[in-house]
């Protein structure tokens, strides 16, 4: 890839073909089936009015850099949702979690609070009624076929590997652990992730045509498709 070192289009490559193995698992089949039936009971977008939790609002003056803003807007808000989805994590510990993400200490604990006490207030009034906030990934502009998988990994692992890691509190907090780590929401979750790390370290030279990149898109939309309620079935369970 373009402004990569030999030893980091090594690593994607190995991330690459590790994610792969797993979308090529004998099992993978039925977690695509899954997906499917989960998408069927998708509720309608959230209203696009503003939000706290959206980029421009959460994350307003934070970068001028739109990359930036859009990856850090993807690892808050799986922060956002995973320590949200407990009852007992308070504001103060969210902020500590989301400074702790690279970049973020730029900003102070006091700013920090201001944006995520009315985020996490939404994402618990989401969740009261089993419902989980998430903007689609918007489409970049570039004849790049692939271009759309490529973002859509690199803002969708941020989220998913973020909410992962606070909603089990790293792995402490045993009915999280255990509803990601057993059943079918769990298999349909691990699946998501290897979609999503697959579609980040993608080629640059990759055929657009090929069947592997035809079967990488497919997923793609499948796992978009059903994620929030994915989400909020791991998020019932794991209360």
């Amino acid at each position: 890839m373009a402004g990569t070192t030999e030893d980091q289009r090594l690593a994607l490559a190995n991330l690459y073909a590790l994610s792969r193995a797993a979308l090529w698992a004998k099992d993978a089949d039925t977690h695509r089936g899954y997906l499917e039936a989960l998408a069927d009971l998708s509720p309608d977008a959230p209203d696009a009015g503003p939000d706290p939790r959206d980029d421009g609002v959460l994350l307003e003056g934070f970068s001028e850099e739109l990359g930036v803003l859009r990856r850090m807007g993807a690892q808050v808000r799986g922060v956002l949702l995973g320590a949200g989805s407990h009852e007992d994590t308070v504001v103060r510990e969210v902020v500590s979690l989301v400074r702790a993400l690279d970049g973020a200490a730029a900003w102070t604990e006091k700013k920090w609070t201001s944006r995520i006490e009315p985020a996490l207030a939404a994402t618990r009034a989401d969740l009261s009624r089993d419902v989980v906030f998430a903007r689609p990934v918007r489409a970049p502009k570039s004849e790049d076929p692939l271009a759309y998988v490529r973002r859509w990994g690199g803002l969708r692992s941020l989220e998913l590997n973020a909410f992962a890691a606070a909603f089990t509190r790293d792995g402490t907090h045993s009915a999280a652990v255990k509803a990601t780590a057993q059943g079918r929401d769990a298999g349909a979750f691990r699946f998501a992730l290897a979609t999503s790390n697959a579609a980040l370290s993608l080629a640059r030279e990759a055929d657009p045509e090929s069947d592997d990149a035809r079967g990488l898109r497919a997923d793609v939309e499948r796992v978009e498709a059903a994620m929030v309620v994915l989400l909020a079935n791991l998020v019932a369970a794991g209360r």
